[in-house]
């Protein structure tokens, strides 16, 4: 037998084979690596299956664990293959690294996954809207407890503002009134029995010398009393207003007044030098066929001149000295001659035809036709005036007095709690 040179015998000389004892100690490898490292089961033995539950297919080169796709239920673990146990007897080592082997397939942990019949894309969205909701809330929380937060301190600020503003207005409402204080005194002394005399001089004089009743305004609408009851608010900002109305009309009126009192001074001239016992009126009673014919009763203006005094049959120019008299004489025009006509008889309940009466000297529409029609639009448009100046004068009067109640319970309120400063 030919002996193979040294160079080619795998083994030295005197070396043992323990390829076998190997084998029954289970260190000898029986499959080899793959390329990427992962151990690969020699052929016909069971690829074993992957940590993540799914079971590769056979002969197929793995790396590392395949887990299962999220939302799909691995397929069953299959049965691990178990080491042949050697008899301990005959070959105690074998047995037991086969035992220590069949134990460590047995212990590896078992992963259950279960499948809530969601896709992969909808447990997806559910993780980022989740993550999204867990950000806004991080976010939007402080955000909203600061607005809120501020509301409340700016609430308080207003209102321990308007506190701070009601006694200065106050002030300024106690010196507006008393302007009309003294406004309302300077008509009151105008007034003779109760009433204006139109074209009154003094009272002119009185309330030019008066100045315009003062006001804050910047005071009153700087001010954040718009942030009372809109009824209070309303009410102080509109008697602020109607102050002005008010210097307004005073200014209207006393500058008018001049005009008008030239003129009511002409007709009151022309109202002296007439006479009201000089004119007076015959009763014209139409007769029964006028009247049947539609002539009503009438009264026809003349002058009069003297009387008939009781007991005699002609005029007295000089009168009757206070006692009774019977008739008058008259005439239809200042160019015409006189006629004497009976006076109709004091509680008589009728009146004779072609009776004089006289005129009542303290009728108006004598005193107009008399003074002129100019004179007579000078007196009812200064009447007009006046009396509107004072109604608002007292109106102004009534609202001031009930503001400056207001403002002073508002003004003596605690404060609240503000976070500003």
């Amino acid at each position: 037998m030919e002996v193979p040179p040294l160079s080619q015998t795998s083994k030295r000389p005197g070396a043992r084979d323990i390829s076998d004892l190997k084998a029954r100690l289970g260190l000898k490898k029986t499959n080899t690596a793959a390329p990427g490292g992962a151990p690969v089961a020699p052929p016909g033995v069971a690829q074993p299956p992957a940590p993540g539950g799914i079971v590769p297919p056979p002969g197929a080169n793995v790396q590392g664990s395949i887990p299962a796709p999220p939302g799909v239920a691995p397929p069953p673990a299959q049965p691990q293959p178990q080491a042949q146990v050697p008899d301990a007897s005959s070959d105690p080592f074998g047995a037991m690294s086969a035992m220590a082997q069949n134990a460590a397939v047995v212990s590896q942990p078992e992963i259950v996954v279960v499948n809530d019949g969601s896709s992969v894309e909808s447990v997806a969205k559910k993780n980022k809207a989740a993550t999204i909701g867990r950000t806004a809330a991080m976010v939007f929380l402080p955000l909203i407890a600061g607005v809120l937060i501020g509301k409340i301190g700016a609430g308080a600020s207003q209102y321990n503002q308007v506190i701070t503003d009601a006694k200065p207005i106050m002030e300024d409402v106690k010196i507006v009134r008393g302007g009309l204080t003294e406004l309302t005194a300077a008509l009151e002394s105008g007034k003779q029995n109760g009433k204006f005399v139109p074209g009154d001089e003094k009272l002119t004089a009185s309330l030019a010398a008066l100045q315009a009743v003062p006001t804050n305004d910047e005071l009153v609408y700087e001010s954040s009393l718009y942030h009372l009851d809109s009824n209070i608010s309303r009410e102080i900002y509109t008697f602020y207003s109607d102050i002005h109305t008010l210097n307004a009309m005073l200014k209207e009126h006393l500058r008018e007044a001049k005009k008008e009192s030239k003129i009511l001074k002409e007709g009151a001239v022309k109202f002296k030098g007439f006479n009201p016992m000089a004119y007076g009126a015959v009763v014209q009673i139409p007769s029964a066929e006028d009247a049947a014919a539609g002539a009503p009763v009438t009264m026809r203006m003349v002058q009069l001149g003297g009387p008939v005094c009781e007991g005699e049959t002609k005029p007295n120019p000089a009168g009757c000295g206070g006692k009774p008299f019977t008739g008058f004489a008259y005439r239809d025009d200042q160019t015409g001659g006189w006629k004497v006509d009976k006076v109709p008889v004091p509680g008589s309940d009728s009146i004779p035809g072609d009776s004089v009466v006289m005129l009542d000297p303290a009728s108006k529409s004598i005193k107009q036709i008399i003074t002129g029609g100019a004179a007579t639009l000078a007196e009812i448009a200064y009447t007009k005036r006046i009396e509107a100046i004072e109604a608002k004068v007292n109106q102004l009067n009534d609202t001031g007095k009930t503001i400056q109640k207001v403002l002073k319970e508002k003004s003596q309120e605690s404060g609240k709690f503000s976070f500003f400063l």
